[in-house]
Protein backbone atom coordinates (compact mmCIF):
# COMPACT_ATOMS: atom_id res chain seq x y z
CA UNK A 1 0.00 0.00 0.00
CA UNK A 2 1.58 3.36 -0.66
CA UNK A 3 1.55 6.14 1.51
CA UNK A 4 0.15 9.25 0.30
CA UNK A 5 0.15 11.55 3.32
CA UNK A 6 3.77 12.99 4.69
CA UNK A 7 1.66 14.66 7.57
CA UNK A 8 -1.91 14.90 8.93
CA UNK A 9 -3.51 16.55 11.65
CA UNK A 10 -6.85 15.55 13.36
CA UNK A 11 -10.16 15.40 11.13
CA UNK A 12 -12.58 15.21 14.09
CA UNK A 13 -14.26 18.05 12.36
CA UNK A 14 -15.63 16.27 9.40
CA UNK A 15 -17.67 14.73 12.00
CA UNK A 16 -20.83 17.26 11.40
CA UNK A 17 -20.61 17.11 8.03
CA UNK A 18 -23.09 13.69 7.60
CA UNK A 19 -22.75 11.49 4.83
CA UNK A 20 -20.79 13.20 1.52
CA UNK A 21 -21.81 13.16 -1.83
CA UNK A 22 -19.62 13.29 -4.75
CA UNK A 23 -20.57 14.38 -7.90
CA UNK A 24 -17.67 14.89 -10.73
CA UNK A 25 -18.63 15.54 -14.03
CA UNK A 26 -18.03 12.86 -17.12
CA UNK A 27 -18.13 14.60 -19.61
CA UNK A 28 -16.89 18.40 -19.01
CA UNK A 29 -20.34 19.49 -17.95
CA UNK A 30 -19.04 23.11 -17.11
CA UNK A 31 -16.83 23.59 -20.45
CA UNK A 32 -19.63 23.42 -22.47
CA UNK A 33 -23.27 23.81 -23.34
CA UNK A 34 -24.16 20.31 -23.51
CA UNK A 35 -22.18 17.09 -23.57
CA UNK A 36 -21.60 14.27 -25.98
CA UNK A 37 -21.89 11.19 -23.65
CA UNK A 38 -22.46 10.94 -19.59
CA UNK A 39 -23.00 14.30 -18.81
CA UNK A 40 -23.29 14.25 -14.79
CA UNK A 41 -24.07 11.53 -11.77
CA UNK A 42 -24.36 11.47 -8.50
CA UNK A 43 -25.27 8.86 -5.54
CA UNK A 44 -28.64 9.13 -3.85
CA UNK A 45 -27.75 10.39 -0.15
CA UNK A 46 -30.64 8.35 1.85
CA UNK A 47 -30.31 5.10 -0.40
CA UNK A 48 -26.71 3.91 -0.81
CA UNK A 49 -26.97 2.19 -4.37
CA UNK A 50 -29.50 4.47 -5.83
CA UNK A 51 -27.20 5.97 -8.72
CA UNK A 52 -28.84 8.70 -10.79
CA UNK A 53 -27.21 9.98 -14.31
CA UNK A 54 -28.24 12.05 -17.04
CA UNK A 55 -26.75 12.19 -20.65
CA UNK A 56 -28.49 14.33 -23.71
CA UNK A 57 -31.47 11.81 -23.69
CA UNK A 58 -32.52 12.32 -20.14
CA UNK A 59 -32.61 10.87 -16.55
CA UNK A 60 -31.38 7.40 -15.74
CA UNK A 61 -31.65 5.85 -11.98
CA UNK A 62 -30.18 2.42 -11.27
CA UNK A 63 -29.88 0.74 -8.31
CA UNK A 64 -26.47 -1.00 -7.89
CA UNK A 65 -27.40 -3.83 -5.99
CA UNK A 66 -29.77 -5.05 -8.20
CA UNK A 67 -29.89 -7.20 -11.59
CA UNK A 68 -32.41 -5.10 -13.21
CA UNK A 69 -31.74 -2.69 -16.32
CA UNK A 70 -31.49 1.20 -15.48
CA UNK A 71 -34.93 3.21 -15.70
CA UNK A 72 -34.80 5.89 -18.12
CA UNK A 73 -37.11 8.99 -17.60
CA UNK A 74 -37.32 11.14 -20.92
CA UNK A 75 -35.98 14.57 -20.63
CA UNK A 76 -33.82 16.27 -24.00
CA UNK A 77 -30.80 17.77 -23.30
CA UNK A 78 -29.80 17.34 -19.83
CA UNK A 79 -26.32 18.04 -18.94
CA UNK A 80 -26.46 18.13 -14.69
CA UNK A 81 -28.50 17.25 -11.80
CA UNK A 82 -27.99 17.00 -7.98
CA UNK A 83 -30.09 15.07 -5.24
CA UNK A 84 -32.43 16.88 -2.70
CA UNK A 85 -31.27 16.34 0.97
CA UNK A 86 -34.06 13.79 1.83
CA UNK A 87 -33.24 11.99 -1.48
CA UNK A 88 -37.02 12.35 -3.15
CA UNK A 89 -36.68 14.45 -5.66
CA UNK A 90 -33.88 15.39 -8.25
CA UNK A 91 -33.15 18.85 -9.81
CA UNK A 92 -32.27 18.38 -13.58
CA UNK A 93 -30.35 21.34 -16.05
CA UNK A 94 -31.42 20.45 -19.54
CA UNK A 95 -30.09 22.69 -22.81
CA UNK A 96 -32.93 23.25 -24.86
CA UNK A 97 -30.51 24.42 -28.09
CA UNK A 98 -28.03 21.95 -28.46
CA UNK A 99 -27.71 23.01 -31.96
CA UNK A 100 -25.95 25.80 -30.73
CA UNK A 101 -22.18 26.34 -29.69
CA UNK A 102 -22.03 29.91 -28.24
CA UNK A 103 -24.79 28.66 -25.38
CA UNK A 104 -28.34 27.54 -24.83
CA UNK A 105 -31.70 28.46 -23.31
CA UNK A 106 -31.40 26.65 -20.08
CA UNK A 107 -34.71 24.64 -18.48
CA UNK A 108 -33.84 23.96 -14.45
CA UNK A 109 -36.70 21.34 -13.73
CA UNK A 110 -37.49 18.69 -10.78
CA UNK A 111 -37.98 15.25 -11.13
CA UNK A 112 -40.06 13.04 -8.35
CA UNK A 113 -38.83 10.56 -7.76
CA UNK A 114 -41.84 8.13 -6.03
CA UNK A 115 -44.53 9.76 -8.16
CA UNK A 116 -41.54 10.05 -11.31
CA UNK A 117 -42.90 12.55 -12.70
CA UNK A 118 -41.22 16.32 -14.12
CA UNK A 119 -41.89 19.90 -13.08
CA UNK A 120 -40.70 22.47 -14.52
CA UNK A 121 -39.19 25.21 -12.27
CA UNK A 122 -37.57 28.07 -14.40
CA UNK A 123 -36.28 28.85 -17.77
CA UNK A 124 -33.11 30.83 -18.20
CA UNK A 125 -31.74 32.37 -21.59
CA UNK A 126 -28.15 31.51 -20.59
CA UNK A 127 -25.94 28.78 -19.73
CA UNK A 128 -26.17 27.15 -16.07
CA UNK A 129 -24.00 24.64 -14.55
CA UNK A 130 -23.09 22.87 -11.29
CA UNK A 131 -26.59 22.57 -9.67
CA UNK A 132 -27.20 22.22 -5.71
CA UNK A 133 -29.78 22.09 -3.21
CA UNK A 134 -29.69 24.46 0.10
CA UNK A 135 -29.11 21.83 2.74
CA UNK A 136 -32.70 23.13 4.21
CA UNK A 137 -34.07 22.29 0.35
CA UNK A 138 -35.66 25.87 0.47
CA UNK A 139 -33.70 26.82 -2.53
CA UNK A 140 -31.90 25.63 -5.50
CA UNK A 141 -28.73 26.92 -6.37
CA UNK A 142 -26.84 27.38 -9.97
CA UNK A 143 -23.72 28.87 -11.48
CA UNK A 144 -25.06 31.31 -14.47
CA UNK A 145 -23.21 32.40 -17.13
CA UNK A 146 -25.09 35.35 -17.96
CA UNK A 147 -23.21 38.51 -18.88
CA UNK A 148 -22.63 41.26 -16.60
CA UNK A 149 -24.21 38.30 -13.88
CA UNK A 150 -22.03 35.74 -13.73
CA UNK A 151 -22.49 34.27 -10.52
CA UNK A 152 -24.72 32.14 -8.43
CA UNK A 153 -28.59 32.26 -8.05
CA UNK A 154 -31.05 30.60 -6.22
CA UNK A 155 -34.64 30.23 -7.14
CA UNK A 156 -36.73 29.48 -4.29
CA UNK A 157 -39.01 26.80 -3.31
CA UNK A 158 -40.98 28.04 -0.56
CA UNK A 159 -44.18 29.95 -1.65
CA UNK A 160 -43.61 33.31 0.09
CA UNK A 161 -39.67 32.85 -0.45
CA UNK A 162 -37.49 35.40 -2.72
CA UNK A 163 -34.99 34.29 -5.17
CA UNK A 164 -31.17 35.35 -4.88
CA UNK A 165 -28.15 35.64 -6.24
CA UNK A 166 -24.66 36.05 -5.15
CA UNK A 167 -22.53 38.13 -7.98
CA UNK A 168 -19.08 39.96 -8.06
CA UNK A 169 -16.69 40.41 -10.67
CA UNK A 170 -13.71 39.98 -8.98
CA UNK A 171 -15.07 36.81 -7.12
CA UNK A 172 -18.16 34.89 -8.82
CA UNK A 173 -17.25 35.65 -12.53
CA UNK A 174 -15.20 31.75 -13.06
CA UNK A 175 -16.79 29.95 -10.18
CA UNK A 176 -14.58 26.45 -9.61
CA UNK A 177 -16.91 25.06 -6.87
CA UNK A 178 -19.05 26.13 -4.02
CA UNK A 179 -20.46 24.52 -0.89
CA UNK A 180 -22.72 25.41 2.31
CA UNK A 181 -22.22 25.75 5.81
CA UNK A 182 -24.28 23.29 7.48
CA UNK A 183 -27.04 25.24 8.76
CA UNK A 184 -27.33 26.85 5.13
CA UNK A 185 -26.62 30.44 6.51
CA UNK A 186 -23.32 31.05 4.70
CA UNK A 187 -22.04 29.87 1.07
CA UNK A 188 -18.40 29.45 0.70
CA UNK A 189 -17.10 30.20 -3.34
CA UNK A 190 -13.91 28.98 -5.19
CA UNK A 191 -13.12 31.32 -7.65
CA UNK A 192 -10.88 30.48 -10.63
CA UNK A 193 -10.32 29.23 -13.98
CA UNK A 194 -7.35 27.91 -16.28
CA UNK A 195 -9.99 28.36 -19.67
CA UNK A 196 -8.01 29.19 -22.61
CA UNK A 197 -4.66 28.71 -21.07
CA UNK A 198 -5.07 31.77 -18.74
CA UNK A 199 -4.59 31.23 -15.57
CA UNK A 200 -7.42 33.41 -13.14
CA UNK A 201 -7.38 33.03 -9.48
CA UNK A 202 -9.10 34.91 -7.44
CA UNK A 203 -9.00 32.57 -4.33
CA UNK A 204 -11.72 31.74 -1.69
CA UNK A 205 -14.66 34.21 -0.34
CA UNK A 206 -17.55 33.25 2.12
CA UNK A 207 -20.84 34.95 1.74
CA UNK A 208 -23.62 35.37 4.06
CA UNK A 209 -26.34 34.01 1.75
CA UNK A 210 -29.59 36.17 3.10
CA UNK A 211 -27.76 39.26 3.08
CA UNK A 212 -25.27 38.44 0.18
CA UNK A 213 -22.38 40.24 1.39
CA UNK A 214 -19.21 39.30 1.63
CA UNK A 215 -17.87 37.78 4.79
CA UNK A 216 -13.79 36.78 4.06
CA UNK A 217 -11.79 36.78 1.73
CA UNK A 218 -8.10 34.64 1.47
CA UNK A 219 -5.58 37.05 1.74
CA UNK A 220 -3.64 35.42 -1.52
CA UNK A 221 -5.66 34.14 -5.00
CA UNK A 222 -4.85 30.56 -5.66
CA UNK A 223 -6.75 28.00 -7.50
CA UNK A 224 -8.14 25.11 -5.61
CA UNK A 225 -10.78 22.61 -7.75
CA UNK A 226 -12.78 21.49 -4.46
CA UNK A 227 -14.09 23.18 -1.35
CA UNK A 228 -16.12 21.96 1.60
CA UNK A 229 -17.65 23.91 4.55
CA UNK A 230 -17.16 22.47 7.80
CA UNK A 231 -16.56 24.54 10.49
CA UNK A 232 -13.73 26.30 8.75
CA UNK A 233 -13.00 25.62 5.35
CA UNK A 234 -11.40 22.72 3.58
CA UNK A 235 -9.79 22.58 0.38
CA UNK A 236 -7.46 21.00 -2.12
CA UNK A 237 -5.15 22.50 -4.33
CA UNK A 238 -3.61 21.01 -7.68
CA UNK A 239 -1.05 19.28 -5.71
CA UNK A 240 -3.27 17.47 -3.96
CA UNK A 241 -2.25 19.08 -0.37
CA UNK A 242 -4.85 19.80 1.69
CA UNK A 243 -5.49 23.07 3.34
CA UNK A 244 -8.03 24.18 6.09
CA UNK A 245 -9.18 28.25 6.47
CA UNK A 246 -10.26 29.40 9.52
CA UNK A 247 -11.77 32.19 7.76
CA UNK A 248 -12.63 34.15 10.75
CA UNK A 249 -9.36 34.18 11.79
CA UNK A 250 -8.08 34.57 8.50
CA UNK A 251 -5.61 32.08 8.95
CA UNK A 252 -4.76 29.00 6.48
CA UNK A 253 -2.88 25.71 7.80
CA UNK A 254 -1.86 22.54 5.47
CA UNK A 255 -3.40 19.56 6.83
CA UNK A 256 -1.95 17.11 4.43
CA UNK A 257 0.59 17.21 1.70
CA UNK A 258 1.62 14.56 -0.63
CA UNK A 259 4.84 14.44 -1.96
CA UNK A 260 4.89 12.15 -4.96
CA UNK A 261 1.63 14.48 -6.88
CA UNK A 262 3.18 17.36 -8.97
CA UNK A 263 0.43 20.36 -9.72
CA UNK A 264 -1.57 19.78 -12.68
CA UNK A 265 -5.21 21.78 -13.27
CA UNK A 266 -6.49 18.96 -14.98
CA UNK A 267 -6.12 16.67 -11.81
CA UNK A 268 -9.70 16.02 -9.80
CA UNK A 269 -10.39 16.02 -6.37
CA UNK A 270 -13.41 14.81 -3.94
CA UNK A 271 -14.03 14.60 -0.67
CA UNK A 272 -15.78 11.70 0.64
CA UNK A 273 -16.61 10.56 4.54
CA UNK A 274 -18.99 7.37 5.81
CA UNK A 275 -19.08 6.15 9.21
CA UNK A 276 -15.63 4.56 9.29
CA UNK A 277 -13.05 7.34 7.94
CA UNK A 278 -12.67 10.25 5.66
CA UNK A 279 -11.66 9.88 2.26
CA UNK A 280 -9.26 11.65 -0.24
CA UNK A 281 -10.74 10.98 -3.89
CA UNK A 282 -8.11 11.63 -6.34
CA UNK A 283 -8.49 11.11 -10.06
CA UNK A 284 -4.90 12.30 -11.60
CA UNK A 285 -4.37 13.54 -15.02
CA UNK A 286 -1.54 11.26 -15.93
CA UNK A 287 -0.72 11.23 -19.69
CA UNK A 288 -3.32 11.92 -22.72
CA UNK A 289 -4.28 8.50 -23.10
CA UNK A 290 -5.11 7.51 -19.67
CA UNK A 291 -5.99 8.80 -15.78
CA UNK A 292 -5.34 7.42 -12.60
CA UNK A 293 -7.98 7.35 -9.62
CA UNK A 294 -7.08 6.83 -6.34
CA UNK A 295 -8.24 6.58 -2.81
CA UNK A 296 -6.52 7.15 -0.25
CA UNK A 297 -7.47 7.09 3.67
CA UNK A 298 -6.67 10.20 5.34
CA UNK A 299 -6.32 9.24 8.84
CA UNK A 300 -3.96 6.07 7.90
CA UNK A 301 -2.97 7.48 5.05
CA UNK A 302 -2.93 4.45 3.50
CA UNK A 303 -4.51 4.00 -0.68
CA UNK A 304 -7.14 1.57 -0.40
CA UNK A 305 -7.91 1.38 -4.00
CA UNK A 306 -6.96 2.47 -7.51
CA UNK A 307 -7.31 1.60 -11.53
CA UNK A 308 -6.60 3.42 -14.30
CA UNK A 309 -9.63 4.55 -16.43
CA UNK A 310 -9.46 6.24 -20.27
CA UNK A 311 -8.26 9.58 -20.55
CA UNK A 312 -11.89 11.40 -21.11
CA UNK A 313 -13.15 9.53 -17.79
CA UNK A 314 -13.80 11.91 -14.86
CA UNK A 315 -14.66 9.87 -12.06
CA UNK A 316 -18.08 10.46 -11.42
CA UNK A 317 -19.39 9.62 -7.91
CA UNK A 318 -18.46 7.82 -4.57
CA UNK A 319 -20.85 7.02 -2.49
CA UNK A 320 -20.86 7.06 1.71
CA UNK A 321 -21.56 3.17 2.22
CA UNK A 322 -19.69 0.61 3.52
CA UNK A 323 -18.95 -0.93 0.21
CA UNK A 324 -17.69 2.60 -1.06
CA UNK A 325 -19.12 2.07 -4.72
CA UNK A 326 -17.82 4.64 -7.04
CA UNK A 327 -18.42 4.78 -11.26
CA UNK A 328 -16.45 6.07 -14.43
CA UNK A 329 -17.50 6.52 -17.80
CA UNK A 330 -15.25 5.50 -20.59
CA UNK A 331 -14.80 8.41 -22.65
CA UNK A 332 -16.60 11.62 -23.45
CA UNK A 333 -18.90 10.60 -26.10
CA UNK A 334 -20.05 6.30 -24.66
CA UNK A 335 -23.03 6.15 -22.29
CA UNK A 336 -22.01 3.07 -20.90
CA UNK A 337 -20.75 3.21 -17.30
CA UNK A 338 -18.38 1.05 -15.33
CA UNK A 339 -19.55 0.27 -11.54
CA UNK A 340 -16.63 -0.82 -9.28
CA UNK A 341 -16.77 -2.26 -5.87
CA UNK A 342 -13.90 -0.88 -4.16
CA UNK A 343 -14.63 -3.51 -1.27
CA UNK A 344 -13.44 -6.38 -3.58
CA UNK A 345 -12.49 -4.90 -6.70
CA UNK A 346 -15.56 -6.31 -8.82
CA UNK A 347 -17.00 -4.68 -11.58
CA UNK A 348 -19.78 -4.57 -13.74
CA UNK A 349 -21.15 -2.11 -16.76
CA UNK A 350 -24.71 -0.61 -17.73
CA UNK A 351 -25.72 0.90 -20.91
CA UNK A 352 -27.68 4.08 -20.90
CA UNK A 353 -28.43 4.98 -24.48
CA UNK A 354 -31.73 4.47 -26.23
Amino acid sequence: MMKLFTSFSSWKFFAALGALLICVSGSAVFAQSYCLGNCDIAWSPTQDDLLAIVNDEGLWLYQADSEEQPRFFPHQGAIGLDFSPDGLNIAVIACADTETSDGCTSILSIFSIADETWAEIATLEDRISNVQYSPNAEYIWFQSDEIGRRGLQAISLISDGEDLSIVDERYTNLIADYSFSQDGKQIVISNGSTRLLEENFNGITVWAIKEQWLVAVTEVPFYSPTIIFSDDIIFVETNASVMRWDYLQNEINTIATSPDILPDVLHHFEFLMNDEATYLVVNLHDTWDKRDFRIWNISTGQEIFAIDVPKFSDIAAVNNSVTLYTATSTSDTDKNLTIWNISDGSSKQISLGN
